[in-house]
């Protein structure tokens, strides 16, 4: 059961609207476009994303994972 999820959501195209971030939780979710509050957010993103394997990695590790099973 997932009962926090948060995303970071940059709207371009067709119509142009602030970058906003979605916090899910159990009870409710949150809605977060003040520049501050999506800075935050959107630096440890793109720290979780330099943690991260590529797609090529993230497949080449469930192979392995799955082999050991």
């Amino acid at each position: 059961m997932i009962e926090n999820e948060t995303g970071v959501f940059d709207y371009r195209h067709p119509h142009p609207e602030p970058t906003t971030v979605y916090r899910d939780s159990l009870t409710g979710a949150l809605y977060l476009d003040k520049l501050s509050e999506v800075a935050a957010y959107s630096v440890r993103w793109r720290a979780l994303e330099g943690l991260s394997l590529d797609a090529d990695r993230s497949a080449d590790l469930l192979a392995t994972i799955a082999k050991e099973m």
